[in-house]
């Protein structure tokens, strides 16, 4: 390709990824969270959906990956692109009329959403890496991010304003009608990135391409450890959610803020983190990050110890928390980068985030359980303050990441000050 070309193909995959975003951002914003709690689901089957995308994508990316290579990238990717389509739709019909099996169609559409998601994001790097040149690929993947990054804010401030002044039924189907048309415009846009790559040139089997990615020294090790990290704080911001609808009887609006304020700390701790791996390592990164998620945990439960605005003092704590889950997601992409083989870095990367994608669903299958099961204490006192079931695992929570002190040792600590933030920041997706 010449420059020109290049170009070219720099800006279709931008905007494809930009797109794709404005869907999967609807998870991640507290929108979905008050659009099923609208269809009158509970809580608990509401924190059972939202753990449902990370726990597909535990099931399918390993083998996803694997058959992307023998069958082709982009093949997979479009299969994955056509079933995002009829999931989000699928989303849709029990907002514009009364489903009696609303229940049903919700499930069933997240599912189908969320399989075509693992199948295109499995061998999305991979796709991509052969196209852009290595002195250039820490910069072209800083821009990615920092671009759908940046829209991805933007679009949630504007359906924050929009839940604002109208938080009905028809809004948020309009607003999801939207999200549908730009991951639809996504499809033709990944089907306009070129495959460079031959399919079919794997040699070796699957499971000992698996093996052979294990047996890597001090791989296996950090990737547990960062199940670990994952499985006690992924769901910090669904707790988080649940407690501003069901307890301090939030707006639409004002949690879909919150999700706002997450994700501009998520986007500043990536600039933070990166600064701090350089200059501290890993290692030094990951006990702050430690101790800062447990004081956020607790903050949260001691709430009514401090005369403060709600939403100033909530909204303040969701975005600190927010920079800190940035610094540990840099970090962590900074030590796997230097731990993965030059061999199947593709499966590699593929069986780590299958381990996160674990961590981060069992967190929201386990708090689906517990209010359904009603295993928590709906109200209960501490110093004079009523606290709720959200504190009580928002307490637990703090209690383990400040236990999971002694996995350090897991960590190899292979960087220390070699400066990968540029090289990080391009794995290291939302």
């Amino acid at each position: 390709m010449n420059d020109a070309e290049r170009k070219a193909v720099y800006r279709t995959i931008i905007i494809a990824q930009c797109m794709g975003m404005l869907g999967l951002v609807l998870f991640q914003n507290g929108f979905m969270l008050n659009y099923f709690s609208k269809l009158s689901l509970s809580s608990a089957d509401i924190a059972l959906v939202l753990a449902l995308p990370p726990f597909v994508n535990m099931l399918v990316m390993l083998p996803s990956a694997y058959m992307s290579d023998l069958h082709g990238k982009k093949r997979l990717g479009v299969i994955g692109g056509i079933l995002m389509q009829f999931g989000f739709l699928s989303l849709l019909v029990p907002g514009l009329r009364d489903a009696v099996h609303a229940k049903g169609l919700v499930f069933s559409g997240v599912v189908v959403f969320s399989l075509g998601n693992a199948l295109g994001g499995s061998s999305w790097f991979a796709l991509l890496s052969p196209l852009v040149p290595e002195h250039i690929r820490g910069r072209f993947f800083g821009r990615l991010r920092v671009t759908f990054q940046t829209v991805t804010i933007l679009f949630t401030m504007l359906v924050t304003w929009l839940l604002d002044r109208h938080d009905d039924l028809w809004m948020f189907c309009g607003i999801i009608l939207v999200a549908w048309v730009a991951v639809l415009s996504r499809l033709f846009f990944y089907i306009r990135i070129p495959e460079v790559e031959p399919a079919g040139r794997r040699e070796r089997h699957f499971l000992d391409a698996l093996r052979k990615v294990i047996a890597v020294p001090g791989f296996l090790p950090f990737t547990c450890y960062a199940f670990l990290v994952a499985l006690f704080t992924a769901g910090g911001p669904l707790i988080f959610a649940l407690l501003e609808k069901d307890v301090l009887a939030f707006k639409p609006a004002t949690i879909t803020l919150m999700g706002t304020l997450l994700m501009i700390g998520i986007t500043a701790g990536c600039f933070l983190g990166g600064r701090m791996v350089d200059r501290l390592g890993t290692r030094t990164v990951f006990v702050l990050c430690h101790f800062a998620y447990a004081l956020f945990f607790l903050l949260f439960a001691a709430r009514g110890f401090f005369a403060l605005p709600l939403t100033l003092y909530i909204g303040a704590l969701t975005l600190g928390y927010g920079v800190v889950g940035g610094s540990a997601g840099i970090a962590t992409s900074s030590e796997l980068l230097a731990l993965i083989p030059s061999e199947n870095k593709s499966l590699a990367c593929s069986f780590n985030m299958t381990l996160i994608s674990a961590g981060c669903a069992l967190p929201g299958i386990l708090v689906s359980r517990l209010l359904d099961w009603e295993v928590l204490s709906e109200s209960w006192m501490l110093a004079g303050q009523s606290l709720s079931p959200y504190d009580t695992m928002l307490i637990a929570s703090g209690v383990m990441m400040t236990l999971l002190l002694v996995t350090l040792g897991l960590i190899p600590s292979v960087i220390h000050k070699v400066g990968l933030y540029p090289a990080a920041s391009s794995w290291n997706r939302v």
